[in-house]
């Protein structure tokens, strides 16, 4: 089971605008996985994290 945190984040509009229409769109269910994704994504690009060695953080 994963556990999960709530975290408050205050986005400009059009960052809002970006998670709901990756949601629109059907790329995510939400726009909370949408977030999550990127972040992910963000550090996976960035070399702090790697998707298939979640243990890494």
């Amino acid at each position: 089971m994963t556990m999960r945190t709530v975290a408050n984040v205050k986005l400009e509009r059009a960052e809002e605008d970006v998670l709901k229409k990756m949601v629109e769109t059907g790329l995510f269910q939400s726009k909370d996985e949408a977030a999550r994704a990127a972040i992910i994504k963000y550090a996976s690009d960035l070399g702090v994290f790697s998707p298939d060695r979640s243990s890494n953080l």
